[in-house]
């Protein structure tokens, strides 16, 4: 018996100091885990907080801006985490001035699957039990929540830091030289880009439309009441993605955007057409890549926070 369970350690020890090393690595080392360190040892003197999905995650470097800033954006992230995120640390901010709420159409039409693993990033990161599996082991664990996910970030960080000394992500987050994407692989060929493109995000559920509109309208009052300036923003998007966004989809988030507008009396940039963006600003059809980010920047700089 001693000699079967002498087997056993030598098989199980393994395997659980494989998936606690996932874990930890997962927690404290990729971009989620590092901007939720930085939130948490700067809360007394962020100025801007950007709150959005993948849009603003890679077009928005605090690296770059004028005034201290948190980008809690992240891929996949709908209105109603945005929401959950900013009365959650709101308060928690005394010198918090700005929040920048993204402006995206595929936002209105999604939210978090429960059973996946985004979902458990907040329940997990942030205490947000929102939409998630009442009860599962996924809550109480990164790796278990979606062990081929997070297996690949961990493998993905130890390559990284066998081949390369330098950090790839900054301390605010956000991966420094991400320049490798559809685009770059197609060598920035127009003709392949247009040929090849498929969009990537659905506007077909509607039923979702009503309560992210409450969602992004909480967002904007939670921050008024607190005499904090909210910025409505669109980033860059590349013509292939623009073009194909349904036009319903479009004019129902252009009414609504007028709609708010005009009852909260609050500014909204919308840059997603900006012809100072080029094809070699962005990594594929609806992100731009760490140049464009920077370039980016530049702009809120001049036309938003130094204005």
């Amino acid at each position: 018996m001693k000699k079967l369970c002498r087997k056993l350690s030598y098989l199980i020890i393994p395997i659980v100091i494989w998936l606690i090393s996932i874990e930890l690595v997962c927690r404290t080392q990729t971009s989620f885990g590092i901007k939720k360190h930085f939130l948490d040892t700067n809360l007394n003197s962020i100025e801007v907080l950007i709150l959005g999905s993948s849009h603003n995650q890679n077009a928005i470097n605090p690296e770059f801006l004028s005034k201290k800033t948190s980008n809690l954006a992240f891929g996949g992230q709908p209105l109603s985490i945005d929401y959950y995120l900013l009365d959650k640390y709101i308060d928690k901010m005394p010198h918090l001035n700005t929040v920048f709420l993204e402006l995206s159409p595929h936002s209105f039409y999604r939210d978090l699957i429960p059973s996946a693993y985004n979902g458990h990033i907040y329940s997990i990161l942030y205490n947000i039990s929102y939409n998630t599996e009442a009860v599962s082991y996924k809550n109480y664990s990164l790796v278990l929540s979606d062990y081929e996910y997070f297996s690949s970030i961990f493998n993905s960080y130890c390559k990284t830091y066998k081949y390369n000394s330098v950090p790839i992500i900054n301390k605010f987050g956000f991966t420094k030289i991400d320049i490798d994407g559809r685009f770059s692989s197609l060598k920035y060929d127009t003709a392949k880009i247009n040929k090849t493109f498929v969009m990537g995000h659905r506007f077909t559920d509607k039923s979702l439309l009503n309560s992210n509109k409450l969602f992004l309208r909480n967002s904007v009052i939670r921050c008024l009441h607190k005499g904090i300036k909210v910025i409505l923003i669109t980033p860059p998007l590349y013509a292939t993605y623009l073009n194909q966004i349904p036009a319903d989809a479009k004019k129902e988030v252009a009414s609504f955007t007028h709609e708010i507008v005009t009852e909260f009396g609050i500014k909204y940039f919308d840059y997603s057409h900006d012809k100072r963006f080029n094809i070699y600003d962005f990594k594929n059809d609806d992100h731009l890549n760490s140049n464009g980010a920077k370039k980016f920047c530049k702009i809120i700089n001049d036309e938003i926070l130094n204005n």
